[in-house]
Order: structure tokens, then C-alpha cells, then sequence
């Protein structure tokens, strides 16, 4: 092959690897994932022009179609992509990227979904920084405390396994069954950083009032239990070991891709207050309200799975932005026949494993990235704003995220470390962070 078409089919692959990532999540039905994909693996060398030396491995986890569906959104960016610069311009200009209308006003032909009437009002989605309360009561919840307790008492020392299924992403995690049909996702990692840093970054959600990660806790295999002893044989199978602690997360029925939007997809990203939100429909605004709110948990985690990866690879790969973000679903469809309710339009925030420990340590690299995002952000879930004043003036979060995690596994949390000490303090400076975001947009917008 000439070494042009090396170079356009690893970037193929390398983008079919970053959307196959996100599609090995999606949770259709707990014995339907191992039929829905098929996983490819592949090397490539590549040499650069110029003589410089790369070896990239590749693997891939993909649909059949996939290389047609890359094509398909590659054309998608590249028609997102010109009618964002063309709207851009047009604002610049002081018109429309629709012809003579003022700007700031959306084409009547693009209005069939958007809000109207009074909804036009920058009040009635924004106050100062805030997210309108108005607009507040028609995102979807998310998982509740009361979800959160229920699903704890479901998938207790005391339930009984009926079966142990392949499913929720890595080759090791698997779906479980409970004898009352309840499902969980098993999370098996043998990096006991991992476990940290996935229960700890949902305990820490908790407490920033962000209700969008899955409901999770520690869990433990001890294969003389009679809860177990059912699934002997596919724990086997698994090569899990046993006596090891591993996250239970709660499963989602009908998830579905989701996309960065375009107001922080492109490099002049910014969602602030302003008249251009009038211009969206109201399920996407149900969706950036959530997106303030995984901005915020990315950041204080240092979190680079879901947007700053992808940030970062833009620089080999001008289309990684368009693709289905990383361990970031949808929730599109009614729940399925015996699963607890979860609302369509919720964003479901899951693997989020590499925060607080890993996600630190590479904060040299990233931070670049991650600032731009925070800074791209100037409005804020009042719950959310409301925490992160309350962590900045007593400086405490680690303190609290310890006792939070203990008092809810009194048991479990013994075979956990509390995070490092330098840890917590990375935390707490990155909570001071968000917080003095906040307080240069409200001089910018008001206080609300």
C-alpha cells in the first residue's frame, strides 16, 4: 500500500477505535451485547513523511457498518462544522446565518421544536449564571437518594445471584442478574486504583448534587456463599478473582450514543448566558443543563475519558470531536419491562474509573484542555454552585468524601485507602477552581 493510504486508513481506524469505545457501552439488553458486537483487533506501524518513527496499536471494538457510519458522520462534522462558522460569522456580522433576519433569531423553518411565546425570554432559561429555575424542573432527575437507597437494598450481601451474563463494556465486567431481576454492571479491574477512583468519584457526584452516575457500590465474591453458588461456573469463566473487592453500578436499559454539543465541540466553544439559547429546542437545553454539570465533575476528577481526550487527539484527527463522546450515554427509550423508571433525556455518566488518582497524575498534559472547558462555562446548576461555595469556604471535601463513603459502606469501605493527601488537596484546589469560575462569569452576568 503507498504510504498515503497507510496514513488515511490509520486514521480511519484510529477514529473507528475512539467511536467503538463509546458503542461497547451501549446497554440494549444484558444478553444482547455479546451478539451486537463484534470485536477486530488490529496493528499498524506507521511511518511519518518526514522519517520519524510511530508505532500505534490499535484495538477496535465495532459494529458491522462501522466504517460506513464513520463515513456517515465524518459527513455530518463536516456539514455541522460549516454551519457553525457560517452562524459565527453571521453573528459577527450582526445577521443571521439564515439571510436578513436580526441575529440571534432562529430561521422560522428551524423553530418547529424551539421553545416560543414567552419561552423567548433570556429569563426564563437563565438567571444571571443560573440555570433558570423554570428550566431546572424540566430536566430529567436522575438518580435520586431514594434510587440510590433502593438499588443498595436490591443488590445487598443478602440478595441471591441468578446469573452472571457478558456485558458493560470490558472483557472482565459482566452484567448480573439478582433473583428479583434486578441488573447490575459488575466492574472488575485488578488496579485497585481503579476501584478507588470509580467509587469515590460517585460518592463525590453525591455531593456536588450531581445525580447523573449510576448508583454504585463496593461488593465482594466469597465462593462458599450461598448467593453465588449458582454462578460458580461463569465466575470461572470470568477468571475473576475471588476475595476481591470490585464496583457494582447499577444498569441502564435503553442507552443510546451521545454527542458533545456544538457549544463545546468547536474551538470557539462558550455556553454562557445568552440569546443564542433561545435558538434551542427543549430537549437541547435539557441536555446542556446536564453538560454544565459533567464539565464541573470532569474537571474537579481530572477526568480525560469523556471530552479532554478527545480534545487532545484533535490535533491527529479534525473529526474526533463529531464522534460519540466516551463513557457518556443517552437515556432515549422507556425503560424496559421490570426496570425502574430512569427518564429519556438523562444523561448517564459511567466508567469513571481514572478520576482522582490516574486522572492526577497526568494532569501535566491535560490541563491545557481542561481549562479550556472550565473556562468555556459560565453557567452553572444552582445545586451544583451551591456545593461547590460550600467545599471552597470550609476547604473540607476530602474529609467529608471519606466519612460519606464509610458511613454508606461501613463494611466494605475498610478494604478501600482513603484517597492521598496530596490527592485531597488536588481536589480541593480544583473545587477553588470552579469556584472562582463561577465569580468571574457573575461579574461578567450578574449574580443570580
Amino acid at each position: 500500500m503507498m504510504l498515503s493510504g497507510a496514513l488515511v486508513v490509520c486514521s480511519l481506524l484510529a477514529t473507528l477505535a475512539t467511536l467503538g469505545e463509546g458503542l461497547t457501552v451501549s446497554k440494549s439488553g444484558p444478553w444482547r451485547r455479546a451478539r451486537e458486537y463484534v470485536v477486530l483487533q488490529q496493528q499498524q506501524q506507521v511511518r511519518t513523511l518526514h522519517g520519524k518513527h510511530t508505532a500505534a496499536t490499535l484495538t477496535m471494538e465495532r459494529r458491522d457498518g462501522g466504517l460506513a457510519q464513520f463515513k456517515q458522520w465524518q459527513r455530518e462534522a463536516q456539514t455541522n462544522r460549516s454551519a457553525h462558522d457560517a452562524h459565527a460569522a453571521a453573528a459577527a456580522a450582526g445577521i443571521s446565518a439564515a439571510g436578513d433576519q436580526p441575529a440571534g433569531e432562529a430561521p422560522a423553518a428551524a423553530r418547529q421544536t424551539k421553545t416560543h411565546g414567552s419561552d423567548h425570554e433570556l429569563s426564563a432559561v437563565a438567571d444571571g449564571v443560573l440555570w433558570s429555575a423554570k428550566l431546572e424542573r424540566r430536566v430529567p432527575t436522575g438518580f435520586s437518594d431514594d434510587d440510590v437507597v433502593a438499588w443498595k437494598r436490591a443488590t445487598s450481601d443478602s440478595a441471591v445471584v441468578a446469573n452472571i451474563s457478558i456485558g458493560c463494556g470490558r472483557m472482565q465486567n459482566r452484567v448480573v442478574t439478582w433473583r428479583d431481576g434486578t441488573h447490575s454492571c459488575a466492574r472488575y479491574r485488578l488496579n485497585a486504583e481503579q476501584i478507588q477512583g470509580e467509587i469515590y468519584s460517585f460518592y463525590l457526584s453525591r455531593l456536588l448534587g450531581i445525580a447523573n452516575v449510576p448508583p454504585s457500590r463496593l461488593s465482594m465474591i466469597h465462593p462458599r456463599e450461598k448467593r453465588w453458588l449458582a454462578v460458580s461456573e461463569q465466575l470461572a469463566a470470568a477468571e475473576w478473582q475471588l476475595e476481591k473487592p470490585f464496583v457494582l453500578a447499577r444498569y441502564v436499559d435503553g442507552l443510546t450514543p451521545a454527542y458533545i454539543p456544538p457549544e463545546m465541540r468547536y474551538a470557539n466553544r462558550s455556553l454562557h448566558p445568552s440569546r443564542r439559547l433561545l435558538e434551542k429546542s427543549e430537549d437541547e437545553l435539557r441536555e446542556l443543563v446536564q453538560w454544565s454539570d459533567l464539565i464541573v465533575l470532569d474537571y474537579v476528577t481530572g477526568n480525560v475519558d469523556r471530552v479532554v481526550n478527545n480534545m487532545f487527539n484533535e490535533q491527529w484527527n479534525a473529526y474526533v470531536m463529531d464522534a460519540p463522546a466516551h463513557n457518556l450515554d443517552r437515556v432515549a427509550a422507556p425503560p424496559a419491562s421490570g426496570s425502574r423508571q430512569v427518564a429519556p433525556g438523562l444523561l448517564v455518566f459511567y466508567d469513571n474509573e481514572s478520576g482522582l488518582l490516574h486522572s492526577y497524575r497526568l494532569l501535566d498534559t491535560y490541563q491545557a484542555y481542561h481549562d479550556k472547558l472550565l473556562r468555556s462555562l459560565c453557567l452553572f446548576r444552582a445545586k451544583n454552585a451551591a456545593a461547590i461555595a460550600k467545599f471552597h469556604d470550609a476547604g473540607n471535601v476530602g474529609d467529608v468524601l471519606w466519612k460519606t463513603f464509610a458511613t454508606a459502606e461501613p463494611e466494605m469501605h475498610k478494604l478501600v485507602p482513603r484517597l492521598p493527601a496530596r490527592n485531597e488537596a488536588i481536589l480541593n484546589k480544583r473545587i477553588t477552581d470552579v469556584f472562582n469560575q463561577i465569580q468571574r462569569c457573575s461579574k461578567l452576568y450578574g449574580k443570580s
